[in-house]
């Protein structure tokens, strides 16, 4: 007597497998993108930084600014009259200056994001991250497409649009590889209304 067959997407063994790893793959890509859309997150302003420096260490003026700019940038997305949470703070999760950053965001009572990649002996979420924001991912490259997600163009690379300067460096904005055109981007607050 023969079992009824499992469905492929409800076969652990299969998913775990080295056939299964495109599924996971689209899997971690997919589940924050849905939890940003049920959560009403429209964008993000992304923190880099040392997971090592430490608040009380030598470098730890840059962990207060980073806390502090934070803060400030939080504070002026949620007086922004929208429904869509906008600008919300995001890093890789961990500590140092990814935690400054989530923490000041939570200081001035804004959502956090946090995209943690899965490091052994490594750095682990901060508490900062706002439940359900926060992500661990096995493949690295899926946290820097979250950081960063593809634009459609007709011209085939994205630009930024001409009545906006953007919060922070735009790798697209620098430089048009069709036309050779190079347009230097200025880290500045969007002039655009935001909403």
């Amino acid at each position: 007597m023969s079992s009824d067959p499992v469905l492929a997407y409800q076969d652990e063994s299969f998913l775990n497998s080295d056939a299964g790893r495109p599924l996971r793959i689209l899997a971690e890509y997919l589940q924050p993108l849905q939890a940003f859309q049920r959560q009403r997150v429209h964008d993000t302003i992304v923190f880099f930084g040392s997971a090592r420096l430490r608040e009380g260490g030598p470098l730890g003026r840059y962990y207060a600014e980073a806390r502090e700019l934070a803060r400030l940038v939080t504070e002026w997305s949620l007086s922004l009259p929208c429904d869509a949470h906008r600008f919300i703070v995001c890093s890789g999760g961990g500590g140092g200056i990814m935690e400054a950053a989530n923490r000041g965001a939570a200081d001035a009572g804004g959502r956090t994001i946090g995209l943690d990649i899965g490091l052994p002996h490594e750095q682990r979420p901060n508490r900062y991250i706002t439940p359900g924001l926060g992500f661990e991912f096995h493949y690295f490259l899926h946290a820097q497409a979250l950081v960063r997600p593809p634009r459609p163009s007709n011209g085939g690379v994205s630009r930024r649009p001409r009545n906006t300067r953007r919060a922070v460096r735009d790798p697209d904005s620098v430089a048009n590889p069709k036309t050779g055109s190079a347009d230097p981007v200025p880290p500045l607050w969007p002039t655009a209304d935001p909403c």
